[in-house]
């Protein structure tokens, strides 16, 4: 596969994977009740179902009545695994946003960057930091599985207290892994020796690397 094209992929890829990220941050959807049962919430009383984010929590109770939703009154106050992929979340994006500039720099380059090479090692650049957003969007979401699979499982939670992965948390599982493989394809497309160096000056170099004749 050429180097333009490899770049050309691993920017969409992290594209994709920048654009998941930032839905899976601001979905309400990170954990959800266990649907088997009905809980009890401090957003109200009676039998209601909850749906969990990183930043708001919302309820709804029969099927007629609508769903409220209430930010969280302190960030101190949320389990570790959610105050942990808050955080993780918002490094990633932020890694995220700068790979996939310089990714689109070096791919559709600019006026004052015309140079195989700089745009080359621009995107290397980029593919490091989609890697790091990468690592740090799937421990985020793995985090938050295996937190919510040992509450689960633990006969000491309250049944009302007991959570399931929401479809967010699949989100940021698929965004890191599209992070992942942009960042591989986009530190792929390192410029190759004969983009680094003219043809001319690779001649000269073979020739004068060269025993001359006596």
């Amino acid at each position: 596969m050429e180097r333009p094209v490899t770049r050309g992929l691993g920017f969409g890829l992290v594209f994709l994977g920048l654009v998941g990220t930032i839905v899976s941050c601001a979905l309400p959807l990170w954990r959800l009740s266990l649907p088997e049962e009905p809980v009890n919430t401090t957003l109200g009383s009676g039998a209601r179902r909850v749906w969990e984010g990183l930043w708001v929590c919302c309820s709804r109770g029969d099927p007629g009545e609508g769903s409220h939703c209430q930010a969280y009154p302190s960030p101190w106050s949320l389990p570790l695994d959610v105050q942990a992929a808050r955080a993780l979340t918002l490094i990633a994006g932020a890694l995220g946003l700068v790979a996939a500039c310089a990714g689109a720099a070096s791919v559709l380059g600019c006026p004052r960057l015309q140079d195989p090479v700089h745009r080359g090692d621009l995107g290397v650049c980029g593919g490091l930091l989609a890697l790091s957003a990468g690592v740090l969007e799937l421990l985020a979401a793995g985090w938050a599985v295996h937190s919510a699979r040992q509450g689960r499982d633990d006969p000491l939670v309250a049944l009302d207290a007991k959570r399931v992965p929401g479809p967010a948390v699949h989100l940021a599982l698929a965004a890191g892994a599209a992070l992942l493989l942009g960042g591989i394809l986009l530190c792929l497309s390192w410029p190759k020796e004969s983009d680094r160096y003219p043809p001319e000056l690779q001649k000269a170099a073979s020739t004068a690397g060269k025993p001359g004749r006596v």
